[in-house]
């Protein structure tokens, strides 16, 4: 993924970093909650983003409910997947 490299080109370019250190302790930080993000969350939203905002508006409280629904496949699914990657590159 490129995506770590265009955050360090972004964390040179507009923040004043101390040392390399720092921009890598921000990669660091930045990239965990995108993976959290977009990767976990979203995935456990489900395919209905709609749906799932209607949940919300209507019952704030039922989001823990939905998540503990959607969030063993969501899990299981990359679970699976680091599993497969690991065994993929030991080929």
């Amino acid at each position: 993924s490129f995506l770590p490299t265009f955050l360090i080109l972004i964390f040179k370019t507009f923040f004043s970093l101390k040392d390399e250190n720092w921009a890598q302790y921000k990669l660091q930080t930045y990239y965990f909650w995108f993976n959290v993000t977009f990767v976990i969350l979203i995935t456990a939203v489900g395919s209905s983003v709609t749906a799932f905002a209607r949940t919300l508006v209507t019952d704030p409280f039922a989001i823990f409910s939905l998540f503990g629904h959607t969030m063993p496949q969501a899990t299981h699914f990359y679970m699976n997947y680091v599993v497969l990657q690991w065994a993929t590159h030991s080929m």
